[in-house]
């Protein structure tokens, strides 16, 4: 799913509203998979 986020956000990259858009999306779904990440590395060594 990241992966095709980057993909398209070089896609439209010329495309300002897409491409603000595509940033605020990104952010999310990374800060999102990066909690989680975090949360299951912490919950694992306990």
């Amino acid at each position: 799913m990241l992966l095709l986020g980057w993909v398209a956000l070089a896609t439209l990259a010329a495309q300002p509203v897409a491409l603000l858009f595509l940033v605020s999306v990104q952010g999310t779904l990374s800060f999102a998979l990066g909690g989680t990440l975090i949360a299951r590395v912490l919950s694992w060594r306990q």
